[in-house]
C-alpha cells in the first residue's frame, strides 16, 4: 500500500528557497500530522546551520489536485553553528533502508555543511552522526503517534545511514527556452 500523506518542510537562506518532502503512512486525519511535522522540523533543525530559516511545513494528501492540505508556520532557524557554510548545491546525503528491502529512500540536505565538515572528499563523521541520530528520533516519535515515515511504495523507514561524501545537487531545474525555428 502506498504512502497516503506528505509533509513538505520549506527552508530559505540568502534569497534561495528549497524544501524536503517526507511521506507518511498509517494516518487517516490530516490534522493529526501536525505533531509529526513538528518532529521532522525539530530533527532537521538539530543539524542545519543557524543561518537557515525554517519557514513553514505543508501537510497534504498525496492525491494530486484534491486541495486537502494545511500549512504550519515555523519561523525558526537551524540550531547548529556553522560559520563557513558551503554553497547550497553541496548537500549532505542520508540513505534510509526500508522495511521489506529494495531501494532505500534518499534525502539530500542543503544548508548543513560548513568548510570544517568536509576534508578533501569526505564528510566529517560527527555531522553524519548528528543527522542520523536526529532522523532516528523523528522516526521513533512518529511511530509513537501510530504513523510511519515511508517511501513512495508505503514501505516503512527502518535505518538511516549518512553517506560519507558530499553530494552536488542543483537548486533549480530550469528549462531552457526553445529556440524558435
Amino acid at each position: 500500500m502506498a504512502a497516503t500523506h506528505k509533509i513538505e518542510v520549506f527552508k530559505s537562506f540568502s534569497g534561495e528557497n528549497w524544501g524536503n518532502v517526507y511521506l507518511v503512512d498509517n494516518i487517516t486525519n490530516l490534522l493529526s500530522l501536525t505533531p509529526i511535522a513538528n518532529y521532522i522540523v525539530a530533527a532537521e533543525r538539530a543539524f542545519h546551520a543557524d543561518t537557515v530559516l525554517f519557514e513553514y511545513a505543508r501537510i497534504s494528501t498525496v492525491e494530486p489536485n484534491d486541495n486537502q492540505y494545511t500549512t504550519v508556520p515555523i519561523g525558526l532557524a537551524g540550531e547548529r553553528l556553522v560559520p563557513d557554510l558551503v554553497p547550497l548545491f553541496v548537500t549532505l546525503r542520508v540513505d534510509i533502508l526500508v522495511n521489506g528491502g529494495g531501494r532505500p529512500s534518499r534525502k539530500y540536505y542543503r544548508g548543513v555543511l560548513g568548510e570544517g565538515d568536509i576534508t578533501a572528499t569526505t564528510v566529517d563523521a560527527g555531522i553524519l552522526g548528528d543527522a542520523v541520530t536526529a532522523l532516528l528520533g523523528a522516526m521513533d516519535s512518529t511511530e509513537l503517534d501510530g504513523a510511519a515515515l515511508a517511501d513512495p511504495q508505503g514501505q516503512k523507514w527502518v535505518t538511516p545511514t549518512g553517506y560519507p561524501k558530499p553530494q552536488m545537487r542543483q537548486l533549480h531545474r530550469r528549462r531552457r527556452k526553445a529556440v524558435p525555428l
